[in-house]
């Protein structure tokens, strides 16, 4: 009977240590890319695209008229669904029950990576270049004027720039829609691919093979490294939300800041290859290397994290119709600090420099439900919730 105690104790510590993360019934192949419509997760994996349409409890294959069932990247833009492959881009209408190959100008490339601003929807393939088509996928076009690596990694959209990783290091900077590109990596180190990039605000992430994590705040004329709690040099992905930033790594896990990237916190799926993230509701997804997707609630991530700080924040009226006003109990995080303003989705909708202990913003135009507000500077940060009515 002792033994018996024993072995349940065992397995039961088994099993708390694991319950953070759960994964999902997709669990037996590689997911390499992940994408949100509304209330629908999309998995994009080298068997095809798969739908979950309740918090990743069930999934169900969607490839009628995939003919490359090997995915390499996703995006949405309103009622479309574009799945990058081996052999070009597809595209759904109708939630992924039908997929059309929309090829004309970019057939046989392997596209690695989608980022779409408007009706600019922008390719980024591994030999060929970046494509781009204003005409939902109809016909595509090479646009790498400046390029001087056209081995495309990753792709990130900031306002009107584009950013585009490449395989030697490299990143490029277009602000006008590709027409051209200019160099953006002046001090990183050329001999290592950028294997992920994303944005925040004026802010953006690149994550160099056997480098880490650096980051830029003024497109891409000097980086630095981000490297401080990364235990691993090979991060595949990145997902930002209401300023918390997420990174997914190959063989450590998932490491989370909320403090622009100066420190990062393993946050568990350790010993997993990690190749794609994304958030939706209240819940983070991600892809794997033949173990599938998983899940974990947000709130156990980013509710633990405490500030050190001894300045205090307050938000009021809260809930708000109008006029919100913030204000700081100290002074010391004013020195070069920002203000951004979330929406719960993860969407930046405010952001400048934090002037004085108090400020009122008119937020009268909001919609109604609940917003994140972040003021940081590069050694500390202060998070708080408001709703506005």
């Amino acid at each position: 009977m002792k033994n018996l105690s024993l072995i349940f104790l065992a397995i039961l510590s088994i099993n708390i240590a694991n319950a953070q993360w759960v994964q999902t019934s997709i669990n037996n192949t590689t997911v390499t890319s992940l994408a949100v419509s509304g209330s629908n997760i999309y998995a994009g994996t080298i068997k095809g695209v798969y739908l979950s349409a309740n918090n990743g409890t069930i999934w169900t294959a969607m490839n009628n008229g995939l003919t490359d069932s090997i995915i390499l990247s996703l995006a949405v833009n309103g009622n479309n669904i574009y799945a990058g492959t081996t052999n070009g881009v597809y595209l759904s209408s109708n939630n992924g029950t039908n997929w059309t190959a929309v090829n004309n100008g970019i057939a046989n490339k392997s596209v690695i990576a989608i980022a779409i601003s408007g009706n600019n929807i922008f390719a980024g393939t591994s030999e060929d270049g970046v494509f781009l088509t204003t005409n939902n996928g109809a016909n595509w076009t090479a646009v790498n004027n400046g390029l001087t690596t056209i081995e495309i990694t990753s792709l990130a959209i900031s306002g009107n720039n584009i950013f585009a990783g490449t395989e030697y290091g490299h990143i490029f900077l277009s602000n006008n829609n590709a027409s051209s590109w200019i160099n953006a990596s002046n001090n990183l180190i050329f001999s290592n691919f950028i294997m992920s990039l994303a944005t925040d605000g004026n802010k953006i992430y690149a994550s160099l093979d056997d480098m880490g994590v650096y980051y830029s705040s003024d497109n891409g004329v000097s980086w630095t490294a981000a490297n401080n709690g990364l235990t691993s040099p090979w991060i595949k992905t990145f997902a930002i939300s209401g300023g918390d930033i997420f990174a997914g790594s190959y063989g450590e896990g998932v490491f989370y800041s909320s403090n622009n990237a100066n420190i990062w916190v393993n946050k568990g799926l350790t010993n997993k290859g990690v190749l794609s993230l994304k958030i939706e509701g209240n819940y983070i997804y991600a892809g794997t290397e033949n173990e599938g997707v998983w899940k974990r609630q947000l709130s156990e991530i980013t509710d633990v994290e405490k500030n050190d700080s001894d300045t205090e924040l307050s938000v009021f009226p809260n809930p708000v119709k109008d006029n919100l006003i913030i204000e700081l109990k100290e002074s010391q995080i004013l020195q070069n600090s920002s203000i951004s303003i979330y929406n719960i989705q993860g969407q930046l909708l405010l952001h400048e420099n934090l002037m004085q202990s108090q400020t009122v913003f008119n937020i009268e135009e909001f919609a109604k439900g609940i917003y994140i507000i972040k003021i940081y500077n590069d050694k500390e940060s202060l998070q708080e919730k408001f709703v506005k009515e």
